[in-house]
């Protein structure tokens, strides 16, 4: 992957200079030989993003084989894309953390898009039933259907001090309350 990268960079370089002396020419025949050897440049730096395309796909599907081979070591059960949760099984239940998807970073250029097939085995959080991308929250009620909720559909911008309980969970606890202070009363 390091080297399609160093590879296509100079091929962008080289295209660059191109462009220069394309720009600078006044002969007729020397642009349209500039012009050519640009585009021709610019098809290699296409055949290596498209190498590059075909790496991350066979990997996906590597990683993606080698999970179902330790789910079937460890009799772990696959997790259902009907309802979007986890069992309560499934859950690894950590207090008020926050979760950094690894691999997420800015790019300056527009993203390719790529008809990966998304893993029906990944899975869903939050309200939104989308995967887990950006930074997260897990309520702090154990008994959460949800658990993880990201900073944007729960409207956090910063981890909150002390415990957290996603808008459900929230309103269960306020009825929850009252329910008991109307009981007190009678």
């Amino acid at each position: 992957m390091a080297d399609l990268d160093r590879r296509a960079g100079d091929l962008i370089k080289r295209i660059d200079e191109c462009v220069k002396d394309y720009r600078k020419s006044e002969r007729k025949d020397e642009r349209i030989s500039l012009f050519k050897e640009s585009m021709d440049l610019f098809d290699k730096a296409r055949s290596f993003a498209d190498d590059k395309i075909d790496l991350a796909k066979q990997t996906y599907d590597l990683v993606d084989k080698h999970i179902r081979c330790l789910e079937s070591l460890n009799g772990a059960q696959p997790i259902s894309e009907t309802n979007g949760t986890t069992s309560s099984n499934d859950k690894k239940h950590s207090s008020n953390k926050t979760v950094a998807n690894a691999g997420a970073f800015k790019t300056t250029q527009e993203p390719i898009a790529v008809d990966m097939p998304l893993d029906p085995n990944e899975p869903k959080y939050c309200t939104c039933h989308q995967v887990s991308f950006g930074e997260m929250i897990a309520c702090d009620n154990k008994e959460c259907p949800i658990e993880w909720f990201h900073f944007a559909c729960v409207e956090l911008k910063t981890k909150p001090k002390g415990k957290w309980y996603c808008p459900e969970c929230f309103n269960i606890n306020k009825k929850g309350k009252h329910k008991s202070a109307k009981r007190q009363k009678t």
